[in-house]
């Protein structure tokens, strides 16, 4: 092979065709199986490792002993099977297809999600502001081309706020984030997952705000209250998810006409009778009432509880040290046994896709479901105690302890959902109002996710809290001893063993 240059007959320059092509290769389709999304640098390195590769291996063909210059005989079915990935290539990236293989279904939208993105009717233009590097960009990027499958009517553009600073004030942004445009509205979210797109889509593309309103003048808790037991929090919360939240006051007022729902956050006092047959009469018509009663509280309205089959015994629920709150004080860890901790939930929509997440319920009561229902109406339980926790009647007692007749044992209900088709009535009951308090609401607990599914279901706007949480973790392995033994003998004896054996193989059939 003196006719060819030095240069293509030297093994290193083949080497390094060889392992230049095997790394653009390879990277590429690994950077798309951790974001499986074919971007043009993506692209661009797959097809340059698969052109490297192939030169490598014509060198080697044509520069071998006894190879002529002619044209080998593998070159032509590669180039037929180079044509044929091309062409692949571009059906795939015609057509986009899809094949989510991950656990939690991690790449695929919800049939919650589409339902909402099949039905609008209205531009929506979403534009993301990110700096270069935030991971937070090539995930909404590959998030929003999923939303635009499913609607003509939604786009989205991507900039840098540093280079388009009159743009990113016109928002008013309070940081990095997506900020959905339609018609007049525009809302601005910092989360990028499925809830908080569809979230926002639901809130630029509403015509109307759901109003909820909370009852005052009888000791309850203060919506606009910032200390560690007033509801401030929870106003914004809802605020946030595109609810209008207002108090009333029933001693000089009627219900307002466009209240959506009303709640009444641990009345300390009893409802006058004139305020109490108010509400009656508006639940009779389809009202949606949401009641958090503390032990030793006293009823806000016996009458409906007794109506729909619901009873509140006096006392409060303790749990065994296994299923309630643990706090890390200075001798550590302190488990609160009159504080009930949830990870489990019976089966309701308000609960959909809860389980796995933590609430708790400092000083509750229980509310039973006391009779069945004799005039069609369903009364379901959302919040259930193990079976191992009791109800403590003694309150005077400093350490809750079991008395066997005096204290009953569980599982109790911590709250109750209540519906009734012929009315179109919604009523939930939860026995506690500290758990919605400003100073519970900490982002490792899912006490505000719950008191907004609450009011989500109430009002008939649980779409969104119907979308599963989907969360991308590695799932724990748990393997046998056997199957330790049989990992650790393939993959520290066997497959070193399988290398030395081959090497022995090839020196001694050189020999």
């Amino acid at each position: 092979m003196a006719g060819w240059p030095r240069l293509l007959r030297s093994r290193r320059l083949q080497g390094l065709l060889w392992t230049g092509g095997s790394v653009l290769s390879v990277g590429s389709i690994l950077l798309y199986l951790a974001q499986p999304v074919w971007t043009t640098g993506r692209l661009a390195g797959f097809w340059a490792g698969i052109v490297l590769l192939l030169t490598a291996l014509w060198l080697r063909q044509i520069t071998a002993p006894g190879m002529s210059t002619s044209t080998p005989r593998f070159l032509p079915p590669a180039l037929t099977l180079l044509a044929l990935l091309a062409a692949l290539n571009a059906l795939t990236y015609r057509y986009n297809p899809e094949l989510d293989l991950t656990r939690a279904r991690l790449f695929t939208l919800s049939e919650p999600t589409i339902q909402i993105l099949q039905s609008i009717d209205q531009p929506v233009e979403v534009i993301g502001f990110f700096k270069r590097g935030d991971p937070r960009l090539s995930r909404a990027r590959s998030l929003l081309e999923r939303y635009c499958r499913y609607t003509g009517y939604l786009t989205y553009e991507f900039h840098d706020p540093t280079q388009k600073l009159a743009l990113a004030r016109s928002f008013e942004l309070e940081g990095y984030g997506l900020v959905f445009v339609s018609g007049k509205n525009h809302y601005y979210t910092a989360t990028v997952d499925e809830q908080g797109l569809t979230r926002a889509i639901l809130h630029v593309t509403r015509a109307r705000r759901k109003t909820v309103y909370f009852l005052t003048g009888h000791g309850e808790r203060a919506i606009h209250a910032g200390d560690r037991s007033g509801y401030s929090t929870i106003r914004q919360v809802l605020e946030a998810e595109n609810y209008i939240v207002r108090t009333v006051s029933l001693a000089k007022n009627s219900l307002p006409t466009d209240a959506d729902l009303l709640v009444i956050a641990g009345a300390r006092h009893p409802l006058p009778q004139s305020e109490a047959e108010q509400i009656l009469a508006w639940m009779s018509t389809g009202g949606r009432l949401l009641v958090l009663v503390d032990p030793q509280d006293p009823l806000p309205l016996p009458e409906l509880f007794r109506a729909y089959g619901l009873s509140l015994p006096d006392g409060f629920v303790v749990e065994d040290m296994n299923n309630a709150l643990v706090t890390l004080g200075p001798h550590g860890l302190t488990p609160h046994q009159i504080i009930p901790m949830l990870t489990r939930y019976p089966p309701h929509e308000i609960t959909y896709g809860l389980n796995g997440r933590q609430t708790f319920f400092p000083y509750a009561r229980p509310v039973s479901i006391a009779s069945e229902s004799q005039s069609g109406y369903q009364a379901t339980a959302i919040l259930t105690t193990s079976p191992a926790s009791w109800l403590e009647t003694d309150t005077s007692l400093s350490e809750p302890e079991f008395t066997p007749g005096a204290d009953r044992s569980g599982p109790f209900s911590l709250g109750v959902a209540v519906e009734d088709p012929a009315t179109q009535t919604r009523l939930v009951v939860i026995g506690d109002t500290e758990f919605a308090a400003n100073q519970h609401l900490t982002p490792h607990v899912a006490n505000a996710d719950l008191f907004v599914r609450v009011v989500n279901w109430l009002a008939e706007d649980d779409t969104v809290s119907q979308i599963p949480l989907r969360v991308e973790a590695a799932p724990p392995l748990t393997l046998a001893p056997d199957q330790q033994n049989l990992v650790l003998m393939v993959a520290v004896l066997l497959v070193p063993l399988l290398v030395v054996l081959t090497g022995a193989g090839v020196w001694w059939a050189r020999r």
